[in-house]
């Protein structure tokens, strides 16, 4: 007779392992912090800590003095390059010094990017090590991850909401996964554009809960902004403006490559960035609204971040993190579809490995632009999923199935 596994042995394996989790991620965080402070991070914490003591990031007089203060070299930027309303999430590590803050940072940025894998592999039809174990590998090598840790950015975070939008969604939570989306606008250039594409697919079913998740979303974040300062919003815009226009043209988007191919041109890269970006939006329209595709919630949030990821002008290499979400989404179907093993287990891998073979390419042209190839993979194997299941979804009064 089989017995029942013990709940106090079970526990305390769970223990066990949690613990050992959290030493191999500690270890990483000591290892990465141990010479030059976070580059990204560094912003993070100045802005939490100018915060506590009544200070404003948007200030230059106030954010480059803590620069020299804590001896921390020349600032990359002027001021903080964040909208306000996410400034609390940072308020925590301003307590801290420096490197403690950013063991403590990079420490959570890793649960939250495990937690986040897991969180979408319930998706799966079952997470069977020989499925996990790749899938995981394959994250561990891809260079959006690599960088994430060793600037210290913000990945994880947003990473971990877009994991938990899949999984309300999932259960026909619209209202709080509305919510949950809408703090992706805590970075404009990738909110933005996602809430647009995500909101249309939302508009053609009717789903009216998700736009009143949206909105208290937002009037969340629009509060939480006054609060702090009730001019934030005329500062972010001055200062987001004059961000992109020093860097427009050089991220691995399709604005990028169109200002590549143009040699940096500025009409040249306006028109012909311009040009891919609107083609590749009608294609999203077009899939979305398409009788023939089954596009589920799942594969609606896949097909939305890596469309933004691609048309969205202003984003750079560790952004392409999100596209962990529709990779851990995609593999499920191709599970489900009953594609081999191997070719299922190993395309994370191959796309880790595509990214760090990029790595030369970008060192040589001084700029990340042809890793715009990696988002450009993850739609392939998109319309690889969906080709496989044309079909029209079923319905008793001939609309189509929210």
């Amino acid at each position: 007779m089989n017995q029942k596994p013990n709940p106090a042995l079970k526990t305390f394996l769970l223990l066990l392992l949690l613990v050992g989790v959290g030493g191999v991620f500690t270890l990483i965080a000591i290892q990465v912090t141990a010479g030059e402070p976070l580059f990204d991070f560094t912003a993070f914490w100045i802005a939490g800590k100018l915060t506590l003591t009544g200070g404003d990031p948007y200030l230059r007089s106030d954010w480059i003095p803590l620069y020299e203060t804590f001896n921390l070299g020349l600032a990359d930027n002027q001021t903080f390059l964040y909208p306000k309303p996410i400034l609390p999430i940072f308020l925590p590590f301003g307590l801290f010094p420096l490197r403690t803050a950013a063991i403590l940072w990079l420490v959570l940025t890793q649960a939250a990017v495990l937690s986040s894998i897991l969180m979408i592999t319930r998706l799966w039809p079952d997470r069977r090590p020989s499925y996990l174990l790749p899938f995981l590998f394959g994250v561990f090598i891809f260079r959006s991850y690599l960088v994430t840790l060793t600037l210290g950015q913000l990945g994880g975070v947003f990473l971990l909401i877009l994991a938990g939008v899949a999984l309300l969604w999932n259960q026909s939570g619209w209202f709080w996964g509305g919510v949950l989306l809408s703090l992706t606008t805590l970075k404009p250039q990738l909110g933005f554009p996602l809430v647009a594409l995500v909101s249309l697919w939302f508009l053609k079913k009717r789903i009216w809960l998700h736009f009143s998740g949206m909105a208290a979303g937002g009037a969340l974040m629009l509060v939480t902004g006054w609060l702090i300062d009730p001019q934030w919003i005329g500062k972010f815009i001055e200062i987001g403006s004059n961000k992109v226009s020093q860097t427009f043209g050089y991220h691995p988007t399709l604005w990028g490559l169109g200002g590549y191919l143009c040699d940096r041109q500025a009409a040249c890269t306006y028109f012909v960035g311009g040009l891919l970006a609107i083609l590749f939006s009608a294609l999203f329209l077009w899939v979305i609204f398409q009788r023939k595709f089954v596009i589920t919630p799942d594969l609606l949030l896949s097909a939305s971040i890596t469309f933004t990821l691609l048309i969205t002008p202003y984003l750079w290499v560790y952004d392409q993190l999100l596209l962990i979400v529709p990779l851990a989404v995609l593999l499920g179907k191709m599970r489900q579809q009953g594609n081999p093993y191997l070719i299922t287990a190993i395309v994370s891998i191959l796309i880790g490995l595509v990214s760090l073979a990029l790595l030369p390419v970008a060192v040589s042209i001084r700029n990340d632009v042809w890793n715009v190839v990696i988002p450009l993979l993850v739609l392939a194997l998109f319309f690889f999923s969906i080709l496989k299941t044309v079909t029209i979804e079923p319905s008793s009064n001939g609309e189509e199935n929210p």
